[in-house]
């Protein structure tokens, strides 16, 4: 196979075949699923549907319009009033129905995908201990499936949520009952896994509670032993980057051979707005017609819901058939610059909730005159540290403490996207969302003055995150001595063909057809032949036999930063550099633990874990086009053979007829097109045991 990198613009003219390669490494890399034929390729299908092409799309014309307000005024954004996280554990038990609708967050009426019609969707709070049921109702026309971002799920690997990886998708007008222990505490949240749904709306806030966190009793630079928390109340905060197209569109075009958003083949969607807890001040900006603009950036839906041809249908010369910018009925007409607000007491400490729930960019954070005191990263404590901002990649999360200690008035809460990574420039995009912070008694009419920047004596402009910078975790744990050394490569490839993939080693992950997901077929292998060394082109998985101290080294040979997310799992951090990894020494004094990580441009981390958390977990980049671009690869922990039959014994049983239903639907459908075949894959890394 020859490649480029994917920022070169250099485009490959010769052909080279490509030849799948499996190599057998025994217990590492290599870890192959075979289908059902036996065959390691399946189909690679165009659809406008949000996720597989399973059944006809509903029609545009039943979907609801949902206003802005109306979107968010449910969702509380007030975690913790009133909490007892002293309570004994108990269910809590919540009932989700996935829908999709016509919204507008920005000023432009799109295409998103609700929980009980929000989006944010219902935040969900529990204790440690607690048991979570959540019913969640699938009336999209096409599969979907939610991941409880950052939770262990240790014993119950198949309510990951993790479509073709942990399960097969909750089908159309079918029903699953995520079931699960509270095992974490801090700051998480939900979304949709499959696809990239979460673009268009299906996710909300996750905060677990403990009477013993760290986090909840640390004022400033004074940890306090009371058993009273620090603060007065909490304040969850969701931002990122907004899209006013269907993300599938985007994705299709994303992946389209030869072509880009812009022309550009691997140039991702540059977003077209930020929000704020659901509310964002995008405008109803139209691009100029001319023949850059593509057509799903070209606003076809008109006041009653109509749109043009299923996306399927399109192919890459349609752009003159479609309805060319501007259009006049695809703006909310009632749509007004509003801010996501909250009032709070003056010379009170608040814990506020940053979550970067986005798809694509950073976010930075901050207040007017107001210092963030952080004291928690990814649900890990951390020695407090002043700062005026802080940055988070895409799916972290931090907490920080901040004092009500200026004048009465109201005060911008500035999110910021970062346009570094955006290949082209979209003229509608302000990268500034702002939101509002009234002190009580505030005129809550009255809107902030603008303030530029502010600096305060000791204290740092933004939050260093890097190796050995500002993030120290407040509760030690001892670094185990690591038993397995596993090395992987990171890139972004234009093919021969003129495709652009991303890929782990040589491997660009596509999920497995619908109806198979990788847990229920590596189990099956793995259960009937245990001594079977796995070993085929279809996924690059790293096995683990028995209980080890895994560290996994990240080489990034691409030139753009990543956020990287590692399901079941908090790792320690324990070397990151510039160049690729050459075995130097590793730092294991109270390295910072998270389980998202951010990989700068053509440099690499040393993560380490502990693989006793049975089942098939996930590592991806969480920029959602990277991942559905092929930046995925998985781990089979298999602590003992009795721990796997277990979790396999206890999956439920709607959750096999999910399968059948869907592999039912593909079949009926004929969704399978010889002439859009899937690329073979090479299975090929470096594996060391200690």
């Amino acid at each position: 196979m020859a490649f480029k990198s994917s920022r070169t613009k250099n485009l490959i003219i010769s052909a080279v075949a490509l030849v799948a390669i499996a190599i057998a490494l025994g217990v590492g890399l290599g870890v192959g699923l075979k289908k059902p034929d036996g065959s390691s390729s399946s189909s690679l299908t165009s659809s406008s549907s949000s996720s597989s092409n399973i059944s006809t799309a509903t029609s545009n014309a039943t979907l609801a319009f949902i206003s802005k307000s109306d979107l968010v005024q449910a969702h509380n954004f007030a975690p913790g009033v009133g909490w007892n996280s002293s309570e004994p554990p108990r269910t809590r038990e919540f009932s989700w129905d996935v829908e999709e609708v016509w919204g507008s967050p920005g000023g432009i009426w799109k295409k998103m995908i609700v929980v009980n019609g929000q989006s944010p969707g219902p935040l969900i709070e529990a204790n440690l201990g607690d048991q979570l049921v959540v019913h969640v109702t699938n009336k999209l026309s096409n599969a979907t499936a939610i991941h409880w971002h950052g939770q262990y799920q240790n014993g119950t690997n198949f309510f990951d949520g993790t479509s073709a990886v942990t399960q097969c998708g909750i089908p159309p007008s079918q029903t699953l009952t995520y079931n699960f222990t509270v095992q974490n505490v801090g700051t998480y949240w939900w979304h949709g896994h499959l696809e990239t749904q979460y673009t268009d709306g299906l996710f909300g806030g996750l905060v677990l509670h403990s009477p013993n966190e760290t986090a909840s009793f640390q004022q400033g630079n004074i940890s306090t032993t009371t058993n009273d928390p620090a603060y007065a109340g909490e304040v969850l905060m969701l931002m990122g980057d907004l899209y006013n197209t269907l993300s599938t569109e985007l994705l299709w075009r994303y992946n389209l051979d030869g072509t880009g958003m812009d022309g550009q083949p691997g140039d991702e969607p540059t977003p077209d707005a930020g929000q704020l807890n659901g509310v964002s001040q995008g405008s109803c900006f139209y691009l100029p017609p001319t023949d850059l603009v593509l057509p799903e950036r070209r606003r076809s839906l008109n006041s009653n819901g109509a749109t043009l041809s299923p996306l399927s249908a399109r192919n890459p010369g349609d752009e003159t058939t479609f309805t060319q910018y501007p259009g006049n009925h695809t703006c909310n007409d009632n749509f007004t610059s509003t801010y996501w607000n909250n009032t709070l007491e003056g010379g009170k400490t608040y814990r506020f909730r940053l979550v970067n729930t986005g798809s694509f960019a950073d976010v930075s954070f901050s207040i007017d005159n107001h210092t963030l005191t952080v004291v928690e990263a990814d649900g890990v404590s951390v020695e407090p540290v002043e700062v005026l901002s802080l940055t988070m990649g895409v799916a972290q999360r931090y907490s920080v403490l901040v004092t009500l200690n200026q004048q009465p008035g109201s005060y911008w809460m500035r999110s910021t996207l970062a346009m570094d990574a955006f290949t082209y420039d979209n003229p509608s995009l302000d990268p500034l969302t702002l939101g509002v912070l009234y002190y009580n008694g505030t005129n809550s009419s009255s809107l902030p003055i603008y303030v530029d920047s502010v600096s305060v004596a000791g204290v740092k402009d933004s939050l260093d995150t890097s190796f050995g910078g500002d993030l120290i975790p407040s509760d030690k744990l001892v670094v185990p001595d690591a038993t397995k050394h596993v090395e992987v490569d990171f890139s972004m490839q234009y093919l021969a063909d003129g495709r652009h993939r991303s890929f782990f080693n040589n491997t660009s992950w596509e999920p497995l057809a619908a109806g198979q997901n990788s847990l229920f077929a590596f189990a099956a292998d793995a259960l009937a032949s245990p001594a079977q060394t796995y070993n085929d082109a279809s996924q690059l998985i790293v096995l683990t036999q028995g209980i080890e101290v895994m560290d996994l080294v990240i080489n990034s040979l691409d030139d753009g930063t990543h956020p990287f997310h590692l399901h079941g799992h908090t790792f320690w951090i324990v070397e990151e550099g510039e160049g690729s990894y050459t075995g130097t020494a590793l730092n294991t004094t109270n390295a910072m633990r998270r389980d998202t990580i951010v990989i700068p441009a053509y440099s690499y981390v040393v993560l380490r874990f502990v693989t006793d958390n049975v089942g098939m977990w996930a590592l991806h980049c969480h920029i959602s086009w990277h991942m559905e671009s092929g930046l995925l690869m998985q781990f089979a922990n298999v602590p003992s053979t009795a721990s796997l039959q277990k979790l396999i014994d206890d999956v439920p049983q709607e959750m096999h007829d999910h399968c059948s239903l869907l592999s039912q639907a593909t079949t009926t459908s004929d969704a399978v097109s010889e002439s859009t075949r899937r690329m073979p894959r090479r299975n090929l890394g470096r594996v060391r045991r200690s």
